[in-house]
């Protein structure tokens, strides 16, 4: 069997970006990461992204390379870009295609593309042609029958992104005919619907757990996964991703207010004004973190509902001044 590298976290050694990752294969990889226990459910090498390539939304350019050059390929926002172009080829195809003795620069997909992984802040547009289009006017264009749209937002189990999330969230399919088996939560006794673990052993409290896993844990009664099933035959070959309002690939330099605050530190990432605060304000204490700094004559107090400036005089008598 011909295999994939993983995609890694980010799409530079500066954990600058997030990729946006789109793959073949998508029953291999479910079966993979369902016997993964939820310790191992972080991103990265430890998890292989079968049959993979990845898009950096910041500088445009795709993980494949040149032939000739060895540079990475443009792979522009707000276009539609093609499975069967030599910057969206999948690993596979390319190996087969080398194998058939066709040249690398035409590194024709074999099958298409059925799931992705978006991180916050990125929209996927994803398609199958409009063969008979393409075949009178040789132009590419997308059935509209057959649109998949991923709004990876602030709301959603973006991967990464604000909510918590397992490896299971990262597969979100693109394939318009696909189904999807939506798997509610288990009570904690129970095995777990990825591992061997029952939710109670997975969080227990004496493992080290990474900072996605103790997430999970500490919403479980909020967690449901919906589990796509690939396609019998796929035909998603067109893609196209943007920025979400708001989203870009902002850096601690553009921060022009003090209660300004950017998001999270990799891109996609917002810039975030910090709220207001009776009888004080909320300025920025870094670039990620706002902090309440109360008027004269009160003082802060924090709740779970959030900070508050109250009066020195709160819960005294009277005659307090």
């Amino acid at each position: 069997m011909l295999q994939a590298h993983a995609r890694p976290m980010y799409t530079d050694v500066s954990n600058s970006t997030f990729p946006l990752v789109l793959c073949g294969n998508l029953q291999d990889a479910l079966t993979a990461l369902k016997e993964r226990e939820v310790i191992d459910h972080e991103i990265g090498a430890g998890w292989l992204e079968i049959n993979c390539v990845s898009i950096d939304p910041c500088t445009q350019k795709s993980s494949n390379e040149d032939a000739i050059f060895g540079m990475p390929l443009p792979a522009l926002a707000g276009v539609l870009l093609s499975g069967n172009s030599s910057a969206l080829r999948l690993p596979r195809s390319a190996a087969a295609n080398l194998e058939s003795g066709q040249a690398p620069l035409r590194a024709e997909n074999i099958g298409s593309i059925e799931f992705a992984r978006v991180p916050e802040g990125l929209r996927l547009q994803a398609c199958a042609p409009d063969f008979d289009l393409f075949r009178r006017q040789g132009r590419l264009a997308c059935n509209d029958d057959t649109i998949v749209v991923i709004n990876a937002n602030d709301n959603t189990r973006a991967c990464p992104g604000t909510l918590p999330y397992s490896l299971l969230d990262c597969v979100k399919t693109v394939q318009f005919d696909a189904s999807v088996e939506t798997l509610e939560l288990r009570p904690p006794t129970q095995k777990m619907h990825f591992g061997q673990a029952t939710w109670e052993e997975a969080c227990a409290t004496e493992l080290v757990l990474p900072d996605i896993v103790r997430a999970i844990c500490e919403s479980l009664a909020q967690y449901t996964l919906s589990i796509p099933q690939p396609a019998d035959f796929g035909t998603t070959s067109l893609i196209m991703y943007d920025f979400l309002e708001g989203y870009g690939c902002h850096k601690t330099s553009d921060l022009k207010e003090s209660w300004e605050v950017l998001s999270r530190s990799a891109a996609p990432n917002r810039i975030v004004t910090c709220p207001q605060v009776a009888n004080g304000t909320q300025q920025r204490s870094d670039p990620y973190t706002c902090a309440t700094v109360c008027d004269p004559g009160f003082v802060l107090e924090t709740t779970e509902s959030g900070d508050s400036c109250v009066s020195v005089c709160h819960g005294m008598l009277s005659s307090c001044q």
